[in-house]
């Protein structure tokens, strides 16, 4: 067995990993997580904005030029 790629100290785990992903309700995936989104006044940021709001994030609306979509997306999320 080679050596290659391990760290001094580290394990050695053979065999199969069994991930099992935790059952979160939907509404629930981001829960209490802060989403920083660039571009969210509008197109594909606006999306993942509200999408993040859906699932209980808190979002932060960033936006460059378009202050007026901003406080709109800003609206629909509240």
């Amino acid at each position: 067995m080679s050596n290659w790629g391990k760290v001094k100290g580290s394990a050695d785990v053979s065999g199969e990993i069994n991930w099992v992903r935790r059952k979160t309700p939907p509404g629930q995936r981001l829960h209490d997580q802060v989403v920083v989104v660039s571009g969210a006044s509008r197109g594909f940021g606006r999306a993942i904005a509200l999408g993040a709001a859906e699932e209980g994030a808190h979002v932060v609306v960033n936006y460059h030029r378009s202050a007026d979509k901003a406080e709109q997306v800003v609206a629909s999320i509240k």
